[in-house]
């Protein structure tokens, strides 16, 4: 078997920096892109003066394209039943011995 073929395919240093550079440039561009649609929309309402329907058609999208360009907050749900110790006693106790059984089942099991 020739071990020399694995070689040819792994990717070197440089690919995953540039990877990770075109990224944050498309990233970077998204945010410039939207950012100048949406304050040149509003731009736009501001210099008509007066409310005119072509001043809310430029307003609205300009208002929601930088409101929703702003990230949102990242909200982390632990999966699983949450259980507490003072008022799970019985359910505790059995997670901890059936955690102590699987523990030495499968720690006699590692070859030394």
């Amino acid at each position: 078997m020739n071990w020399d073929i694995d070689k040819e395919y792994r990717p070197g240093r440089l690919w995953i920096i540039g990877r990770a550079a075109l990224a944050v440039a498309l990233m970077l561009g998204y945010f410039v892109l939207g950012a100048t649609l949406g304050a040149g929309l509003c731009y736009l309402a501001y210099r008509e003066g007066s409310v005119t329907i072509i001043g809310l058609l430029c307003m609205v999208p300009g208002a929601f394209i930088l409101v929703f360009m702003l990230p949102l907050p990242a909200r982390f749900v632990e999966p699983g039943p949450h259980w507490v110790l003072s008022t799970d006693v019985r359910r505790c106790g059995e997670l901890i011995s059936v955690s102590t059984e699987n523990l030495r089942f499968f720690s006699s099991r590692v070859p030394q």
